[in-house]
């Protein structure tokens, strides 16, 4: 005799969606109208605000001219590969390149580089690449930090 279960789960489960980079220019810091074919960086990253959203950059320099990009859900972002999407920050700036922080959920890194970056700042926590304050973890796959 054989047994097979079935389960079948009530309720609203939210979707996670797809955002595909298309310009290395960045945009306004809080900008998050990412459109198809007319998209950047910091647009995507403002506009995954679900946890498993996938941002996908292709090969290319991604120069911040307006801050540190703030990740707070529990995203991926995939890059092309380490050296070839290089996501840099602005030194003179004095802001990191990246900060990940209120996520519960893993924030995953895959596939690129992150450079530049300064915390000069008396007052910063530091982390001039990358700063993580979670409670959520940072997962680094493939992944070059200078």
């Amino acid at each position: 005799m054989t047994c097979v279960g079935l389960l079948i789960a009530a309720g609203s489960a939210s979707a996670s969606t797809a955002y595909s980079v298309s310009t290395t220019a960045d945009t306004a810091a809080m900008d998050a109208n990412c459109l198809p074919g007319a998209c950047s960086l910091r647009q995507a990253v403002n506009a995954a605000t679900t946890t498993g959203d996938v941002i996908t950059v292709p090969s290319g320099i991604y120069a911040l001219s307006n801050g540190e990009l703030a990740v707070a859900s529990g995203i991926t972002i995939e890059g092309a590969g380490e050296g070839a999407t290089v996501i840099e920050g602005t030194p003179t700036s004095a802001d990191r390149v990246m900060q990940v922080a209120g996520n519960s959920s893993a924030v995953t890194l895959e596939n690129l580089t992150i450079t530049g970056g300064d915390t000069t700042s008396t007052s910063d926590e530091g982390g001039g690449g990358i700063a993580a304050f979670g409670p959520g973890a940072l997962v680094l796959a493939h992944v070059d930090v200078e």
